[in-house]
Formats: structure tokens, sequence, C-alpha cells
């Protein structure tokens, strides 16, 4: 199961930033300063698999479609699902998925395939979008332009799920394996959920928006290299998750209990610098030992969070976090 998204991060707002990131102000409006990053992840290990920074305007879509190309070798394709929000409502994504043999789950805008939907009378339902000239032309890719505009219409299966709070979304994927059953996909696409936890959890915890320059190959290094620390936390959560609710079971204690984040990377800052430049096995296994015990003591127990209508982010006027070099 994986996810793709996209996030705006913010960058130090000085002129030589805004220039490299192709930023430009208009005479009235000074826009803000910001980078794209799109990424695809692992939903169900919490990994990334693959991020790109690209310039704030820059579309989600192509940034996307060289996600894809990049995890190929990470990938069983016929075995994979990727799950998307209703900003990825594009053909040439599900015909690149389809192209490699994999399966995707999307969530449609209300008024995306309006013709084609207006004939669905079911919540369960195939459906056929056809693939006009206007579609067509749309796609970048030059080998699925060609393959696909011979085609006439593009077969998929439609579903309506009711949520939990009464609305309904409505979900398009080429799963038509009917073993899945709607509160299969409702779930399904309850996990991307993952992919806004972990994006909170960089900006939050790991300060990826902390720079420590203001040239763009360094803004990028600080980004990608905060990546690889996110994939090494995500290693150790998921590693101390697994040893935590062992001893909870054998306490005779349930429900779920997890790693206290902040804890954990405190610990990890503290360790991993003098487990990298020290790699000897007496100080691996020694600081490994030290992590274990310190964060494994004090779990927190899971509970389900209520939740909250998402308050509009206000931007800053600038960048609060950068160090100057």
């Amino acid at each position: 199961m994986y996810g793709g998204d996209g996030s705006d991060f913010e960058i130090p707002d000085f002129e030589e930033v805004r220039r490299d990131f192709g930023i430009k102000d208009t005479p009235k409006y000074r826009k803000p300063a910001m980078a794209k990053f799109s990424s695809i992840m692992d939903l169900l290990n919490g990994f990334i698999l693959d991020g790109i920074i690209g310039n704030y305007k820059q579309a989600e879509l192509p940034l996307m479609h060289q996600n894809l190309d990049n995890i190929q070798d990470l990938i069983i394709p016929e075995k994979s699902i990727f799950i998307f929000d209703r900003g990825y409502n594009a053909m040439e994504l599900y015909a690149d998925i389809m192209s490699i043999n994999s399966y995707f789950i999307v969530k449609l805008k209300d008024k995306s395939y309006i013709d084609e939907r207006y004939t669905i009378k079911e919540n369960d339902s195939e459906i056929k979008i056809k693939l006009t000239k206007d579609r067509i032309k749309k796609f970048h890719n030059p080998s699925l332009k060609e393959e696909y505009g011979k085609e006439e219409y593009l077969n998929l299966r439609i579903l309506t799920i009711e949520l939990d709070n009464g609305k309904t979304e409505t979900l398009l994927t080429n799963i038509f394996n009917k073993e899945f059953q709607i509160e299969d996909f409702k779930e399904l696409y309850n996990l991307r959920w993952g992919i806004e936890t972990n994006y909170n959890t960089m900006k939050n915890r790991l300060n990826i928006e902390n720079y420590s320059g203001k040239k763009r190959i360094t803004i990028e290094q600080d980004i990608y290299s905060k990546f690889l620390k996110y994939n090494v936390f995500q290693h150790y959560e998921n590693y101390f998750n697994i040893l935590i609710n062992r001893t909870q079971r054998q306490k005779g204690k349930l429900g779920l209990f997890k790693v206290n984040q902040a804890h954990l990377i405190r610990k990890l800052k503290k360790y991993l610098p003098i487990m990298i430049l020290n790699p000897t096995p007496e100080i691996i296994r020694t600081y490994t030992k030290n992590l274990i015990i310190s964060c494994t003591k004090s779990p927190n127990k899971s509970t389900k969070k209520q939740t909250t209508k998402r308050n509009p982010k206000k931007q800053r006027k600038f960048n609060l976090n950068y160090r100057p070099t």
C-alpha cells in the first residue's frame, strides 16, 4: 500500500532563494517563499520511498509521475496499490499506474467525469470514462498518449462510500475483484491519512523547515537529509512499537501502545552521531541497548482522537526557523 501526496515547505525568504526556486512577484503582491514537495510513502510501514523538491508553482502531477518512475525498482508493481486524494484526478496518472500493472484508488472531485457519472445509479459499479481528444491532449508521456489515443474508453470501477459523519465520498479504482467490497475500499482509503501524520512529524518533530544556508543546493541537502533521518526514525519507531506491545501483552495489558515520538527523536539526535562516527560493534551494541531501555519503559497508550476541523494555515512573513550561516 502506497500513498502519493504533496506538501508546501517554507524556505528562507531571500532574493537569491526566490530566484533559484522561480518565485516571481507581481507589482501588487509579494509571493510567499515556498517550495513544492512530492512524495510516495509506504502506508503500512511509514517510510518515504521517494521525494522530489520542485518550485512552489510547479504542478503536482508531473512530480508524481517522476516519483512513480523513481520507485520502479523498490516495489512489486503487480502487488502495489497507490492511494491518492482528490488533487490527483488525472487520466494520465491512472494510465501510468495501469501501464506497470499496478492498482490505484483515488478520491474524485464532485464535478470530475460528471457526464459519465450521471448514469451511475449504484454505489458500486463499473464506469466507462471516454478518452476524448481533449483528455488525451493533456497526456505528456508520448507512449501513453499513443497507446490510449487508440482506445475509446477507460474501463474503471466507481464506488460511493458513506463516512462516519454521514457525508459521502466517491472513489475511482481499477480494482475489479469483487472480494473487495465498499467497506474494504473505505478502510484502504483511510490509510492515506498516514501521509498527513508523517508530514506533521517531519515539520514539527524533525524541523524540516529549518535550514543551514540560503542556496538551493543547501536547502535541498537539508531537506533530503531530513528525509533520511525520518526513515531512520521510522525504522526505530516500528521496531520499538513491536517490543512495547509484546511487553504490555505479557503484563496482561490490553490496547495499543506506542513509543513517545519526541523522546525517541531526542535520543536519536544524541546517539546516532556517536554510532555513525564510531561504528564499532561495542559502540553500536551499547547505544542500541540504551535506546531500547530508554524508549520502551514509558510508552504512550494509543487512543482514537476526535476529528476536528482544520484551520487554514497562516502564512508567515519570513522564515522564523532560518539559521544564518
